[in-house]
């Protein structure tokens, strides 16, 4: 703070010579064709007033400045000759003989200039007790404003030096600022900082055109990009400005109408944008135009900011409020100080670059602070969020307990159920197969034998449920297995025997395993009792295999001869009915086939 106050203290600072005496007198060519003689011979000179003569508009006339300085000291004085103005597009110097000292201003190279500074000045030397005369011949594209001063030369580069020192510190903390909120827009990723950063580039952009720095450090030897993109400057800077207002409010949600105005608002920045690319109008008084609009969406954006503060009550209203009308205040004072309506001074000159980076600086700690707030939010909620997620898992965890331990006496309930019905099949068993036993018709002793098998068969799935872990799903592979071996025993079959039993590793419901089962025991009982009766080497094939769509395939094959005596037929077609039966229990669609051996092939769909 100490070096900003000593900046602007010191440039206020102008030492006055009281031994040298300046007389300014100005001419108007108006057809800007006049010649340094013509000038000279022309008597015309009226004398210089800042307020008359400063033209802040634009014109075709070019104006000579005649300069007198008379010294009244018994040393030699070296006086600079300056302008204000740093617009100014072709500045020629002549001495009091007519004789070309130089040339400078936009149009030309930096290196034209006679001091490494931006203004057009000229070194004015005037020897001891004599007078010195100068002729300056001023034409500009964009402003013609002839605001000068004399001073000695140790006064001028003090002057400008402190003023070189302010920029740097202005232009430095700009940067610092922009940098800023592009690293906080890479973390954060919220749009506002991107938005505000570019808006920062485009006020850095007209600061930078404003006081001649461009021409001074960035392209010194390129005069034709002095101005590049200065008309387009403020609506750029308008544009960002706005999408960062609606971004920082979110408007679209909280005000529909307000988000209306700042997109019609946008409209009109670019279509003027687009507008001032006519080359026909470029040097109008476009420029005036855009820095109207510009503040135009200045205030709009202080319109958001109050409404956000008044309205919804939120702070961060009240600080970018403060930021906006800031910017605003200073832009209006420089405004009115360049049309002379107050005096043009240090103070005017310099608010541009004071208010716009206490807006920058302003906005980016509101910036900060909104995202510190936000964040500061999301980890409370995030802590309540884990506490209740942390409170739901302990009630999770107590209830899932309590449910595994009713599934394990449930569980414990079904396999002691599955223990009961298993026992009670064996009776049954038993009791037919000691009926068998006494039994002399062997037509009797046959449909005794099948329905043991039937019962075994489903006797042997409780017994499966008792053993394992789970009491919902069945092991085809190992059902199938016992079912074959069973009917092998049964039926005393002591040949060699090739099968070939696949799964898939399928598992199925107890019910829809039970069905199968039975279908697959009463096929196998049919095969052992009718198709290997004169076949040297017996096969049996059994595929269970998974289709597309949950869909399910199941193929049982032999190779035997098939049935040939009536008897068999009768038999034979009872145990058709039965696997019919349970082939609709199942819903299948079931095909026979009796090319080498006889064979059975059920599509149907798996239940879960």
């Amino acid at each position: 703070m100490r070096f900003i106050l000593f900046i602007l203290l010191s440039s206020f600072t102008i030492f006055a010579n009281d031994l040298i005496k300046e007389d300014v007198t100005i001419f108007e060519d108006k057809s800007g064709i006049m010649k340094i003689y013509d000038v000279i011979n022309n008597g015309l000179f009226i004398p210089y007033e800042r307020k008359k003569h400063n033209y802040s508009g634009i014109t075709k006339s070019a104006f000579w400045v005649k300069v007198v300085l008379k010294n009244n000291s018994d040393e030699n004085e070296k006086m600079v000759f300056s302008f204000e103005n740093i617009f100014l597009s072709n500045v020629d110097f002549y001495n009091g003989n007519g004789e070309f000292l130089g040339s400078c201003g936009r149009d030309f190279s930096f290196s034209n200039y006679f001091y490494p500074f931006s203004q057009a000045a000229l070194p004015m030397i005037v020897t001891q007790n004599s007078s010195a005369t100068y002729y300056i011949k001023v034409y500009s594209k964009l402003s013609m404003k002839l605001a000068h001063h004399i001073r000695s030369e140790s006064d001028f580069l003090l002057y400008m030096s402190n003023m070189q020192s302010f920029f740097a510190f202005y232009y430095g903390g700009i940067l610092v600022l922009i940098i800023y909120n592009f690293i906080f827009f890479t973390y954060s990723r919220k749009m506002e900082f991107l938005y505000y950063a570019f808006f920062a580039l485009s006020i850095l952009r007209i600061m930078l055109a404003k006081n001649g720095i461009e021409s001074q450090y960035l392209w010194f030897d390129h005069p034709e990009l002095n101005g590049a993109f200065i008309f387009e400057a403020p609506l750029i800077a308008g544009i960002f400005g706005l999408l960062f207002t609606k971004a920082f409010f979110d408007t679209p949600i909280h005000t529909p109408r307000l988000n209306r105005f700042l997109n019609y608002a946008i409209y009109l920045n670019i279509i003027l944008f687009f507008v001032i690319q006519l080359d026909t109008i470029r040097n109008s008084g476009l420029i005036s135009i855009s820095i109207i609009i510009f503040l135009f969406s200045l205030l709009l954006m202080s319109v958001g900011a109050g409404y956000l503060y008044f309205v919804l009550r939120n702070r961060a209203g009240m600080i970018l409020l403060s930021g906006w009308l800031v910017l605003i205040l200073g832009s209006l004072i420089s405004l009115i100080g360049y049309f002379d309506i107050i005096e043009y001074d240090i103070l005017a000159k310099s608010m541009p670059q004071v208010s716009s980076f206490l807006e920058l600086l302003i906005f980016s700690l509101a910036l900060a602070y909104s995202y510190k707030e936000s964040h500061e939010k999301l980890e409370k909620k995030e802590l309540e969020i884990s506490s209740i997620n942390q409170n739901l898992q302990k009630i999770v965890d107590e209830k899932t307990k309590e449910l595994q331990s009713e599934i394990k006496y449930k569980e414990n309930l079904l396999k002691e159920l599955s223990h009961r019905v298993k026992n009670s099949l064996q009776v049954v068993s038993s009791f037919i197969s000691l009926q068998n036993k006494y039994c002399d018709n062997e037509w009797v002793k046959s449909l005794l034998a099948d329905s043991n098998l039937r019962i075994r068969a489903m006797a042997s799935i409780h017994e499966r449920l008792i053993q394992q872990d789970s009491i919902d799903y069945v092991d085809m592979q190992s059902y199938f297995e016992t079912l074959l071996e069973e009917n092998r025993c049964i039926h005393n079959f002591d040949k060699k025997l090739d099968y070939s039993i696949e799964t898939d590793n399928i598992n199925l419901l107890i019910d829809q395993a039970t069905t199968i089962g039975l279908l697959v025991n009463e096929v196998i009982n049919n095969i052992f009792k009718h198709a290997f009766q004169n076949v040297e080497n017996p096969k049996i094939e059994i595929r269970l295999i998974r289709l597309e769509k949950y869909m399910l395939e199941l193929h049982i094959q032999d190779n035997g001869c098939g049935v040939e005596n009536s008897l068999l037929d009768k038999q034979t077609s009872l145990g058709k009915k039965i696997i019919s039966s349970l082939a609709s229990q199942l819903n299948a669609d079931m095909k026979i086939t009796t090319k080498n051996g006889y064979g059975y092939t059920l599509k149907f769909k798996r239940k879960y």
